[in-house]
């Protein structure tokens, strides 16, 4: 890298990009040519493409000098003066472009191998549906074995995905390089991963695998599904000899509230780490140790604010103005999700339309396979719904479905129908708490989880998952490709990070 721009990025303050920079071969010429367009497919992070676009302005600004597309960034600033529609801005951030140093021509690929339909729906929507997608890797890994064998070498699968994100940027990821989703190259001990990497293991498996056994083999699982992921903990201010008299008169007290919630919250980081010495506590046991924690309204937010003080708000502050609307805009293309989406969603208010989206998030963010009892399962999209939210007719009998009710993790139930919630549970170790709104029992459970040290249900794991990584923002084990692509859609528009 020429040390005029390594100068220039440190002098801006933004160091995160030099590797980038360096990577993508940018010398000083090339630095000076960047327009709208190179800056976007090089910057996807929205915070660092603004802060990064004012400085090159005003550099190009004090030279005289004008980008290629002679538009001065000068007159045209990089964030919108009014709100773009979800449709407009899939469909601008995922025209395609071409590049001329690259070996693969996606758009002329996918169209001579009978993908026309994919380039219409990404030219259109600026997404594709799960089905698409499917069918576009399998059209491009097909191309790669046509003219590079089973095992075409790293640099030529990275240079596939990067051509795809290039000439199609809304498939792109908000993080990393961009490209990752599609394929990331294997390190130290951790195997290549990504759309394009799984599908070429998986043909080369059937490939070499007898006749006989290809038959009766069972689907092996792109991942396994991270538990619940470690994180740090605060440490206490108190001494022991103070916690423990707080918990005894917690035990022995459910007044006053005020005393109840303090003495619960500066006991917070002695729970959560109790919970966790020597293995994992069950359910009944943190409950007759804490029994506020089960019994005493809020308990479970409050805990969780306390080990997540920057986090705890967030599926209030972002689930309607950012997600909701992105997200049933990518579920309109699943047929799965027609059995939650209504025809006038735009009619609909905000809190309807989000609890929409809610709902649709087993038909966006489909489960994977694991190993139980030596043998491989997949969960129906059924299973996957009950998991996570559980819709049951108003007027169900809460003592029979309890009593048939044979998992204990928690989850949501709601008593009506797809367009209107007339109650809503937590189901949670054989018993129901009942919540006023989707969104306050969607934030309660996801916290449970942490709270009470429990690894995500493998139905819904991807769901939960998804949660934690996009919305709640919240660190540890790896987010699954789905998981990725679904949040880089979201951030295509909004970047609140």
């Amino acid at each position: 890298m020429d040390s005029f721009i390594k100068e220039r990025l440190q002098q801006w303050n933004l160091c995160d990009l030099i590797e980038t920079f360096q990577e993508e071969g940018v010398d000083e010429e090339s630095f000076m040519l960047l327009d709208e367009v190179s800056i976007a497919a090089l910057i996807p992070r929205i915070g660092l493409r603004v802060k990064f676009s004012k400085f090159h302005s005003e550099l190009l600004g004090s030279l005289d000098h004008r980008p290629v597309n002679n538009q001065s960034f000068r007159n045209q600033s990089p964030i919108r003066n009014d709100p773009p529609t979800p449709t407009q801005t899939a469909v601008e951030s995922c025209q395609a472009r071409t590049t001329n140093n690259s070996n693969f021509d996606i758009r002329e690929i996918l169209i001579k191998s009978g993908g026309l339909a994919l380039t219409t729906s990404l030219d259109g929507d600026g997404h594709l549906s799960l089905k698409e997608r499917r069918k576009m890797v399998r059209l491009l890994v097909s191309h790669l074995m046509e003219r590079f064998g089973e095992n075409p070498s790293a640099e030529i699968k990275k240079e596939m995905a990067l051509a795809l994100t290039a000439q199609f940027p809304c498939l792109k990821n908000n993080e990393g390089h961009g490209y990752e989703s599609w394929y990331t190259p294997g390190r130290y001990r951790h195997p290549a991963t990504g759309y394009l990497e799984e599908r070429l293991r998986n043909v080369r498996k059937r490939l070499r695998a007898p006749h006989s056994q290809r038959r009766h083999s069972h689907p092996q699982p792109s991942h396994n599904f991270s538990s619940r992921p470690s994180f740090q903990l605060p440490e206490s201010e108190l001494s022991l000899t103070e916690i423990h008299t707080m918990i005894d008169w917690l035990k022995n007290n459910r007044t006053p509230h005020s005393q109840v919630e303090e003495f619960m919250r500066r006991t917070a980081p002695h729970r959560a780490a109790w919970i966790r010495s020597s293995g994992t506590k069950t359910v009944e046991e943190i409950n007759r140790e804490y029994p506020r924690l089960h019994n005493f309204p809020g308990m479970i937010s409050q805990d969780f604010g306390v080990l997540f003080p920057d986090n705890a708000e967030r599926l209030y502050e972002f689930w309607a103005p950012v997600f909701t609307d992105r997200i049933l805009l990518f579920a309109r293309k699943e047929p799965k999700a027609s059995d939650v989406l209504l025809e006038s969603l735009e009619t609909l208010t905000n809190d309807i339309r989000g609890e929409i989206a809610f709902k649709t998030l087993p038909a966006v963010l489909p489960s994977s396979p694991y190993r139980t009892n030596g043998k491989m399962v997949r969960p129906t999209y059924t299973e996957m719904k009950r998991s996570f939210i559980d819709v049951q007719p108003v007027g169900t009998n809460m003592v029979q479905y309890l009593h048939n009710e044979t998992s204990q993790d928690p989850h949501v139930l709601v008593l009506g129908d797809k367009g209107n919630s007339s109650q809503v549970f937590i189901i949670f170790n054989g018993e129901a708490v009942e919540k006023e709104t989707l969104l306050q029992a969607v934030d309660v459970c996801f916290k449970m989880f942490y709270i009470y040290d429990i690894n995500y249900p493998k139905p819904s794991a991807p769901i939960w998952e998804f949660l934690q990584h996009a919305v709640y923002n919240i660190p540890g084990g790896v987010p699954s490709t789905h998981c990725r692509l679904l949040k880089n859609f979201v951030f295509n528009v909004t970047d609140h990070q």
